[in-house]
């Protein structure tokens, strides 16, 4: 029996429908583009439907933004900051050459092409042409990036999710020694070189664990259990393993 109450709860109330009825076309809008949107993103878009006017921070060139992305990221391990890098560097340099910084909305499957004709037919710092595999690696930094910048909400370009924007990769040949290999290695007389000896030894220990160096320097005496297991948490993947002691 409180009309000014009644006024103030119809207006909630229509408020509520305004936004649930915006909120259903913005993602019925990503359905038929076949775009999974983030959280931030469809924040950004209801605000400016509903005639909010939000404050976004003014970063809106790729290199930039990858350049914080690298410095801020505390989980990228320093052989992942390092072809970060080395894929900044690669682009730095084909901004120079087409004369253009590039922001966000350069980022198109047009780029794609263009840019991947510059990395088929230009020689890097080593004197030979970008191999598939290096230009799959550029291209999946980028996606990186433009993926955290559109999580954050600073793009609405999504040109980096078509299945046009992907680099195809090139099978490499894997490598590696069997068990009679590995003992011929073990059983070779190093006693007059201490320290190829060791290395050697070590060598032989990553192959029999299969374990990467990064995983070998973590290694203590803790790590061994009585059972004849050792227990480790691999550095790159943060998967805990159990390998099995070798006689």
């Amino acid at each position: 029996n409180n009309p000014r109450l009644r006024l103030q709860l119809d207006n909630v109330n229509t408020e509520i429908v305004k936004t649930k009825n915006a909120l259903i076309d913005i993602i019925q809008d990503f359905q038929r583009k076949g775009v999974k949107p983030s959280v931030s993103h469809v924040k950004l878009l209801l605000s400016e439907r509903m005639g909010r006017r939000i404050v976004v921070p003014k970063v809106e060139f790729l290199l930039d933004f990858a350049r914080e992305y690298v410095t801020n990221n505390v989980d990228l391990q320093e052989q992942t900051k390092r072809q970060h890098l080395s894929a900044i560097n690669v682009i730095e340099k084909y901004s120079y050459k087409i004369n253009k910084k590039l922001r966000f909305d350069d980022i198109t499957v047009d780029f794609r092409n263009e840019f991947m004709g510059y990395l088929k037919t230009t020689k890097h710092d080593k004197g030979d042409y970008y191999k598939p595999n290096t230009i799959a690696r550029i291209f999946k930094n980028i996606k990186t990036w433009m993926g955290a910048a559109y999580d954050k909400g600073l793009t609405n370009n999504h040109d980096f999710q078509k299945k046009s924007f992907g680099v195809p990769k090139e099978d490499t040949d894997k490598v590696y020694l069997k068990t009679g290999e590995i003992e011929q290695m073990y059983a070779v007389d190093l006693s007059g070189s201490p320290r190829l000896e060791k290395v050697r030894d070590v060598f032989v220990i990553m192959c029999y664990m299969g374990i990467r160096y990064s995983d070998y320097l973590l290694l203590k005496k803790e790590n061994i259990s009585p059972l004849g297991l050792i227990r480790i948490t691999t550095k790159k993947t943060k998967t805990p393993v159990e390998i099995p002691i070798h006689d």
